[in-house]
């Protein structure tokens, strides 16, 4: 009986359920994450290059906001 149990064990839970169970964590659980972090990292390689690109584009439009509040509050007076 105890051989019986002992490849039951063997054969059907580490065999199979086990095997499962790992291919899932490592495709499901683990995809999911490695998916998760190549969309920061390349969110981020995307987000570095707008913001070195367009450095001078930022500058005028802050120049062109603080100009135009500054005529709002000479008109208004």
């Amino acid at each position: 009986m105890d051989h019986f149990w002992r490849w039951f064990l063997n054969a059907v839970i580490y065999g199979i359920f086990s095997r499962t169970f790992t291919y899932n964590d490592r495709r499901v659980v683990d995809g999911g994450v490695d998916a998760v972090a190549l969309g920061t990292i390349g969110s981020g390689r995307w987000l570095s290059f707008i913001q070195t690109a367009f450095l001078q584009l930022n500058l005028l439009f802050m120049v062109l906001v603080l100009a135009g509040v500054g005529i709002y509050l000479l008109m208004g007076r």
